[in-house]
């Protein structure tokens, strides 16, 4: 359930165990003192490291980590507080199979079991499970139901993303200079000698990743790429070359038409889910940050750490 750090307000899960707790107080409370061990001595927490007599103190150590990672810390904590905040005051609630299902749904997307996934982010990444739940999968859910409708994937979405992933493709090679008239030239070249479009791109392409395989790239799909690039390429026909294409600001790309591909044999029922999935992410990621901005402008945030004259007047 979506809470703040300091209390777990509305949980039904905290709800739950005061519960339990209740029910069961007599009897712990019993149990704690026929078996409760002697108190352990009180300990220093001011000191936290003694190196042959030199003291490392809490402060010294608190100093040094905000001078790490404070900033960043703190940002990210001022941006959870502020999701949090947003939930309380819409009564939105996150459950515990909710987290469940989407760390379920993350996992598959890798083609590994729940179990399988934290256990891997755990030794691989040093993220332990509740933080990866409370961090990570909580603020995600939060954004999505903040969010609301805007993130709902749509028919239209749905057939674009279906065309993206399984529907016909071109097989293209491209030539990518940084020069709109070395690209001319090199236009002319190849236009004279079509036959040569792939030792041409070997030899001169600044593409490196295309290059060495004569300028192949994978197949590209409707709505795959950027809209003037798909123009282009899907109206030419098998070995006819593009005219030379701005793709950005000092990008200027070539393309020769290899062959047609047919739509792969898919049925869009299978894969409904994993394509909805796919579009909510990316929709997820692209209004998070107007969700944020929204709360930002409506909040009243003073950032004190990194602010000298503040921390003057706020001294730690």
């Amino acid at each position: 359930m979506m809470t703040t750090r300091k209390t777990m307000k509305g949980s039904r899960l905290v709800v739950s165990g005061l519960l339990a707790l209740c029910l069961l107080g007599g009897v712990a409370a019993a149990l704690a003192q026929a078996v409760a061990p002697p108190a352990a001595p009180a300990v220093n927490m001011s000191i936290v490291a003694d190196v042959n007599g030199d003291k490392i103190t809490r402060s010294d150590l608190a100093a040094e980590c905000l001078r790490l990672n404070g900033e960043s810390e703190l940002s990210d904590r001022v941006r959870t507080t502020l999701i949090e905040q947003a939930c309380w005051q819409q009564r939105i609630v996150i459950e515990q199979k909710e987290i469940n299902e989407e760390i379920e749904r993350m996992a598959k997307t890798f083609g590994m079991a729940s179990k399988d996934w934290l256990d891997l982010l755990k030794n691989e990444r040093n993220i332990q499970p509740r933080q990866y739940m409370d961090d990570i999968i909580m603020p995600i859910l939060a954004i999505k139901k903040l969010a609301g409708p805007q993130i709902k994937a749509t028919e239209e979405e749905i057939r674009r993303e279906f065309d993206a992933r399984f529907g016909p493709a071109v097989q293209v090679r491209q030539i990518m200079l940084n020069s709109k008239a070395d690209a001319e030239r090199v236009l002319a070249e190849v236009r004279a000698n079509p036959d040569s479009f792939a030792s041409v791109a070997k030899n001169v392409s600044v593409d490196e990743s295309s290059k060495a395989y004569g300028g192949l790239v994978h197949p590209i799909r409707h709505n795959s790429v950027n809209p003037v690039i798909e123009r282009v390429i899907f109206s030419l026909k098998p070995s006819e070359i593009s005219p030379v294409v701005e793709y950005a600001p000092g990008i200027f790309i070539i393309f020769r038409c290899e062959q047609y591909l047919q739509s792969q044999n898919v049925d869009v029922a299978k894969v409904r889910d994993q394509l909805i999935a796919k579009i909510e992410d990316k929709k997820t990621r692209d209004v998070s940050e107007k969700v944020f901005a929204k709360l930002q402008e409506n909040a009243r945030i003073e950032v004190i750490l990194g602010n000298r004259q503040l921390m003057a007047q706020r001294p730690l």
